[in-house]
């Protein structure tokens, strides 16, 4: 029997969680700095590790719910050859999905982009949102 870790954090009322290996690192959201003219999901750009820059975007604004937080932590991901990072307010951890472990059909009030959101899986006591990144930003890879 395989398995697969995933990371899960949280921004506003949600636990999320994405393959353990869809995530490079996670970085103090230091110094966003707004894009004039630029639309949600987008918050801004940040300098990342001294001499790139990063976009960075909003978790809910990109499934479909206005956002109001913004968390202290940027999850930094490449999908397709660039990197992009989302706030987040805070690392839950890693947990292991069992090839066996049943994913429940999501159901509340996230829509998303078709793909984005693949079911709920329940750790711990904790009801987690599985997330597919490249669902979830696949019109900013365009």
């Amino acid at each position: 029997m395989t398995d697969s870790r995933l990371i899960f954090f949280h921004v506003g009322d949600c636990s999320f969680a994405v393959p353990l290996n869809e995530v490079r690192e996670i970085v103090a959201a230091v110094a966003v700095t707004p894009v004039p003219g630029s639309r949600p999901p987008l918050e801004g750009v940040m300098i990342y590790q001294g001499e790139g820059v990063l976009p960075v975007f909003s978790l809910l604004s990109a499934l479909g719910r206005a956002s109001e937080t913004a968390g202290g932590l940027v999850v930094v991901s490449e999908l397709g050859g660039v990197f992009i990072g989302f706030r987040v307010e805070g690392i839950g951890g890693v947990v292991k999905r069992l090839e066996g472990d049943r994913l429940d059909k999501y159901q509340d009030e996230l829509k998303g982009r078709p793909g984005a959101i693949e079911g709920t899986f329940e750790s711990g006591g904790r009801s987690l949102i599985v997330l597919s990144l490249s669902g979830v930003f696949q019109e900013v890879l365009r």
